[in-house]
């Protein structure tokens, strides 16, 4: 046959009837199936303080979270509302066994008068005053501590003052304590209620504060002075020695005119 000539294609028929190419796709088989194994893995919900309430935690955790919640708004509710059922116990507890000193109301120009009696010469003289007296004269200079009360013991003064009077028969009282340390000098020792005072790691810190409520300006090394001139507000007197007692205060002093003359 010429080269020229185009070949003629072979039809389906053919190959499918040609015995070599029905020998070749006996000899080939069926295919080899591959099976595949995979494998799905499924992550655990986070973990978190509400798992179990649809946030993410489990119902123990849930719980948990609900009783802090709720506790939490009790003393809410309690500090906020001031329930007399339930402030009572508080008031008690906090207060512990403390008791502000009975106070009568004295008239200060009387008192101021009083004092002046003691003092009947110039120059050395010693003064007493009873809690009371100096509840009067303190009360006349601090503003800042409602109904303020001073109660005197060896080598202590306490001021208390009302921090809330919701229950007029039984009020919260906030305490300060003056005492001497081992250097001889009266100086701040506590702050706070009956049951829960202020760290005395933190007594530094509320120092000026406490003082200034006091309306103590003077010599902070020199406390004992500061206070009882501080009450008398005069500076005709100089202070030679402080004693406080039980229920009273004994002051040794030179006067150089009348004590309440300025």
């Amino acid at each position: 046959m010429d080269n020229d000539t185009p070949k003629k294609r072979a039809s389906i028929k053919d190959v499918l009837s040609s015995p070599s190419q029905v020998n070749e796709i006996k000899e080939e088989g069926p295919k080899e199936v591959v099976k595949e194994r995979v494998i799905v893995q499924y992550r655990d919900k986070p973990r978190g303080y509400l798992n179990g309430c649809g946030c993410g935690c489990r119902s123990l955790g849930c719980g948990l979270f609900l009783i802090i919640l709720l506790i939490v708004a009790g003393f809410v509710y309690i500090f906020a509302e001031k329930p007399a059922f339930i402030w009572s116990t508080v008031v008690s507890y906090l207060n512990a066994e403390e008791r502000a000193p009975e106070y009568e109301e004295e008239n200060l120009e009387s008192l101021q008068q009083n004092i002046n009696s003691q003092v009947n010469t110039i120059g050395n003289v010693q003064i007493v005053l009873t809690e009371n007296q100096v509840t009067t004269l303190v009360r006349n200079k601090v503003t800042q501590l409602k109904d303020v009360t001073v109660k005197l013991e060896d080598e202590t003064v306490k001021f208390y003052w009302h921090l809330d009077d919701s229950l007029p028969s039984k009020p919260l009282l906030g305490i300060i304590k003056l005492s001497y340390n081992q250097e001889g000098k009266l100086i701040l020792s506590e702050v706070g209620t009956g049951k829960v005072k202020l760290p005395n790691a933190l007594n530094g810190l509320v120092t000026h504060t406490v003082y200034s409520a006091l309306n103590l300006t003077g010599d902070a090394n020199n406390l004992s002075e500061t206070f009882i001139k501080g009450i008398f507000q005069s500076e005709n007197l100089s202070i030679k020695s402080i004693n406080f007692e039980e229920g009273t205060v004994k002051i040794e002093a030179n006067i150089t005119v009348n004590l309440f003359e300025q």
